[in-house]
């Protein structure tokens, strides 16, 4: 999971996307993916887990 959101981050970063957003997942892997992408060692910009 870690890759695929860092590959999502550098999408962001690049302009590419402006939002990710999730659905049809369990709570517990958003939770996840959300405290990846906040992680120091992640390259997101941005991250809504709204």
């Amino acid at each position: 999971m870690q890759e695929t959101v860092e590959g999502f981050a550098e999408l962001v970063a690049e302009g590419t996307v402006g939002r990710i957003d999730v659905s049809n997942h369990v709570v517990c892997r958003v939770e996840r993916a959300h405290a990846l992408a906040a992680a120091p060692a992640c390259p997101a910009t941005r991250f809504s887990a709204a």
